[in-house]
This record gives structure tokens, sequence and C-alpha cells, in this order.
């Protein structure tokens, strides 16, 4: 069996003179093209007016009320639906700038949740805040 003749190994260069006017070409285009951006500048930010501080400011008043299972608790009080809808009535009368907290129980019915909203909402109650309880 005869030998294989061994190639002599070939060397490859690679010409590096056009590699550098290439990267000096890009280089001067990425220097000359360069423009700093100010994020300020792009944003659009419209501010309302400063309002006049008033100094008698009281803070709102806070209604709460629990949604169970089996119970409507005002303010910490135990309530049947009726009464609850009478008291919010009274309640929004006095002052409709009533601030409502609703804590609902997860294993409460969605209907006495929607029931509480559509009484707040014949009330003008705006004022709205809906929490769900952990328990």
């Amino acid at each position: 069996m005869p030998k294989k003749q061994e190639k002599p190994e070939q060397v490859l260069t690679f010409p590096m003179a056009p590699m550098l006017d290439m990267m000096f070409q890009i280089l001067v285009f990425f220097v000359a093209t360069y423009r700093t951006i100010t994020p300020e500048a792009h944003l659009v930010v419209n501010l309302p007016a400063p309002a006049r501080p008033t100094l008698n400011k009281k803070p709102p008043t806070l209604l709460e009320i629990r949604i169970l299972p089996d119970q409507y608790l005002l303010n910490g009080a135990v309530k049947k639906f009726e009464t609850l809808q009478d008291d919010l009535t009274t309640l929004a009368r006095q002052d409709s700038e009533l601030t409502v907290m609703i804590k609902v129980s997860p294993k409460s019915k969605v209907d006495n949740l929607v029931q509480v909203l559509d009484i707040c909402k014949t009330n003008k109650l705006n004022n709205l805040n809906l929490l769900t309880l952990t328990q």
C-alpha cells in the first residue's frame, strides 16, 4: 500500500490594510453622525396649576362596609341589608363627599357586593374603595 504524500500546510494570511481602512471609515462615520439626545426634551408633561393651600381642610369622612358571607358590617356594627340601605341613604344625605371603603370576604356572594355598589350609586357615593379580605 503506497503511502499518501503529505501536502505542505498552507498558511492563510488576511490582508490587514483593507480591514484597517474599513474600520477607520466606519469609525469616522459614527463619530461624524453622533448626536447626543436629551431624554427630557421628548417628554410631554401637562402639569396642573398649583392649587391654593387650604389651612382648615378636614380629612374625609371614612365609612367602612364589610360584606361577609352571612352578614353586613357598617363601621363594625352588624346590619341587615334593609337597614344598611337606610343607613347609607341617611349618611349620604349628611355628607356628599363620604369615602366608602368596601371590604369583601372571598366567601361572600358576588350579588351581595353588587347590591351594595348599587346602593352607593343610587345615593351618589362616588368615592369608593374596594378591598378583598384575606380571611
